[in-house]
């Protein structure tokens, strides 16, 4: 079986840059480009730049969520072993 690949177009400033987002079989990828940016429509380099930063801080606060989360675990483990 052959996944096919998907892509998305961007048109910046008057050039359209098509970006291979490999299978996405759940639109994920897509999703949380589009989150951010407008498909349909022409976007500015300040509207990328936006973009980017606002996907960067999505992702940051993720990473230290989940960080909280294993801290969490191994002070729930400690606590259990010690008690």
């Amino acid at each position: 079986m052959v996944l096919e690949t998907k892509k998305i177009t961007f048109h910046i400033e008057n050039s359209a840059y098509t970006v291979d987002l490999g299978p996405d079989l759940d639109n994920a990828i897509r999703d949380g480009l589009t989150d951010f940016l407008d498909t349909s429509g022409e976007i500015s380099i300040s509207q990328l730049l936006s973009a980017y930063l606002r996907k960067n801080s999505e992702l940051i606060n993720f990473k230290k969520g989940v960080e909280g989360q294993v801290q969490d675990l191994i002070n729930f483990k400690h606590t259990n072993i010690n008690s």
